[in-house]
């Protein structure tokens, strides 16, 4: 009784995992880990569904929560033991510490019924697996995808996802198996195409603008036709949802940029969207700088911006990063010399860095072409 009771005064507080486990069987629940990062949006909105949404409340009252930073301290020693590589990573396992199923990311309605689903069937992953094999449902097919997935095993989750769909037709699997053809994709294991028509036949079924942005910010690594694409069909309807605004806001800029061809329209979309402060970061001077300079956008207000954003940084590797930038606009505005002039700088805050020597060589052969043509 002790024991429980420094468990839950201390529940906002990592401990090991044995000791969760002392309140777990007491209670007679499963225990619910919440690997998670400080700097994690989805992370954040869990922990602020947690303490504010009743029906989110209402579900974890069923479980023993324990939360830890992977990143830091028993945190980190735990996640690694569980070969954490995402967040947020959920695992739920039973009072023996076995392991009952896993999820990565956060969606409200996708993680609460996960949790239920695993509360009605709470048996070990494995003791699912074996029974799949002698038996096969929707709900076991989707638990085991679940946590192929928090594996990062994204080849046999998709077919997982995909069996689930097959047993029952009404198993919604879409968003699942978008992102894990995505990620394939980004593995190098799969096709552009198959990401494509997955984002497509999402769109298709669900409009909600979690799902729209969703896509849309995903797709921009696959397929820049296909996200332009995708922008054009959707982007009205996203920046029409009023509780939708900050997303519609940032995808405003490629909207203009990409479907109305719009740079002017663009680049104003672009500093609109930055904090009151933008201009005393350096950071944020070379996001917009090298943004004007990939989509040849200002080139000239670009070159001021890295060059105050160089003023404004301290020596070494970010101080090199701008200059990087400031040598591209150079060049881009044909004074490859200058270009030149800075990559050397570049090299001399961060020597130890391939890329900048590459980019030095490369400005000097465009020099030398110039010279000779």
């Amino acid at each position: 009784m002790l024991t429980l009771l420094i468990c839950l005064m201390f529940a906002d507080e990592m401990q090991p995992l044995d000791q969760v486990a002392v309140q777990a069987k007491a209670e007679n629940k499963l225990i619910l880990v919440d690997f998670y990062a400080v700097w994690c949006g989805p992370c954040k909105l869990f922990t602020r569904d947690s303490k504010s949404d009743a029906d989110m409340k209402k579900l974890l009252d069923k479980v023993v929560l324990a939360k830890y930073d992977a990143e830091k301290g028993i945190g980190k020693e735990i996640a690694d033991s569980y070969k954490v590589d995402g967040y947020p990573t959920f695992y739920l396992l039973n009072a023996e510490l076995e392991t009952v199923s896993a999820m990565t990311g956060y969606e409200k309605g996708m993680f609460s019924e996960w949790v239920q689903d695993n509360l009605k069937d709470p048996r070990t992953i494995a003791a699912k697996i074996a029974g799949f094999e002698q038996s096969p449902s929707a709900p076991a097919a989707l638990a085991i995808a679940k946590f192929r997935e928090s594996e990062s095993n994204y080849k046999d989750a998709l077919a997982y996802y995909e069996k689930a769909a097959e047993l029952d037709p009404k198993t919604d699997v879409a968003q699942s198996s978008y992102w894990c053809r995505f990620m394939l994709f980004k593995d190098g294991e799969g096709k552009a195409e198959a990401v494509i028509d997955a984002a497509q036949n999402l769109l298709k079924t669900k409009q909600d603008s979690e799902t729209t942005s969703f896509v849309l910010s995903t797709i921009s690594d696959v397929s820049k036709e296909a996200y332009t694409d995708l922008l054009k069909q959707n982007y009205e309807r996203l920046s029409a949802d009023k509780e939708a605004q900050r997303a519609a806001s940032h995808f405003k800029v490629d909207y203009l940029l990409l479907v109305e061809q719009d740079k002017q329209g663009a680049y104003e979309a672009k500093l609109a969207n930055l904090s009151d402060d933008w201009q005393t970061q350096p950071n944020e001077l070379n996001n917009v700088a090298w943004w004007c300079f990939e989509n040849n956008v200002m080139l000239a207000e670009a070159r001021g911006y890295a060059v105050k954003g160089i003023a404004l940084s301290e020596p070494g590797r970010g101080k090199a990063m701008i200059l990087d930038t400031l040598a591209e606009i150079e060049h881009a505005l044909g004074n490859t010399g200058e270009a030149i002039k800075y990559m050397e700088q570049a090299i001399a805050e961060d020597g130890a860095s391939n890329y900048y020597k590459k980019q030095l060589d490369r400005f000097k052969k465009a020099a030398q072409e110039s010279k000779s043509s």
